[in-house]
Order: C-alpha cells, then structure tokens, then sequence
C-alpha cells in the first residue's frame, strides 16, 4: 500500500518526492509491505533460469548467453525510461505495456525480485495509481542495477 504522508512518518520507507501533474506530493511507503512480499530473500538471479539459458547455446560456448544479457543490460534503462516518460505524462497505457515488457524480460533471467516489481508496476500502471507506480518505478530501478551487476558476473565466468 502506497499512501501520501506528512515527511517523517513512523513506520514508513521514504520514497521521496514526485511530480504528479501539478503537484509535488511526498511519497511514502509501508515498511511491512515491502517486508510481507518477501523480495528481500529472493536471489537477485535465479541460478536455474541462467542454466536453462546456456542449454539453448547449441555450441555450448555460452555465446548465445552473453548476447543475450547484453542485450538485457541495453535494452532495460531505455524500458525504465520509458516508463519515467509515460508516468510523467500520467499515460498510464504506455506505462503498464512497459512495465510488461520489463516483467517478462526479466522473469527470462530469473531475476524474481525485478519481475515482481515491475508486474506490480505493471498493475498499478493498469489502475492509473501514479503514486503507487512513482514508487515502484524506483524500486524497479534499483533492482536493475543489482540484476545487471549479477548478470556481468555470470557473462564474465
């Protein structure tokens, strides 16, 4: 649950401050929804997604593996983007499309915790809850970063 409050809040993450249309709104976060969706002891990256991934290399060299997290790495911040654009234009179409995308590409790599950030972007893009998606879109950001870090390790074995 994404709720606006007064700065300071007990019990609350802050998530800072939005643009939403003509308003600059305070967005804050409850700690325990963030702890009941248990994303904290989900593993960045699935090791059995990565070995799924080198199976379909038929010449085993795992080319076909780093091609396909750099096109992860690549592709992801112009997603991230985009959904940054359709949130502040409040287009919330564009960004509940994004966030699908996002959602599937990760789920690919087995990165658990960006995929259930960005379907829950997703469903709030699909309720228009701009506030709730500001939120989320920011956790998606940073959970990308720890994913790409991740994946440029197993690209490097």
């Amino acid at each position: 649950m994404i709720r606006v409050e007064p700065k300071g809040a007990v019990n609350s993450i802050d998530l800072g401050e939005r643009n939403l249309g003509d308003e600059k709104v305070k967005i804050m976060s409850d700690v325990q929804d963030h702890l009941s969706a248990n994303l904290a002891e989900t593993p960045i990256v699935c090791p059995d997604a990565i070995s799924r991934l080198r199976s379909f290399d038929p010449d085993g060299d795992e080319n076909l593996l780093q091609d396909l997290i750099e096109i992860f790495i690549e592709e992801t911040p112009e997603l991230i983007d985009r959904a940054r654009n359709a949130l502040n234009a409040r287009n919330a179409f564009e960004l509940e499309r994004v966030a699908h995308s996002m959602k599937g590409s990760s789920g690919n790599f087995g990165a658990q915790r960006l995929s259930k950030l960005a379907y829950r972007l997703e469903k709030a893009g699909g309720r228009a809850d701009f506030s709730e998606a500001a939120a989320l879109l920011d956790a998606v950001s940073a959970s990308f970063e720890e994913v790409a870090k991740e994946l440029q390790m197993v690209a490097e074995k």
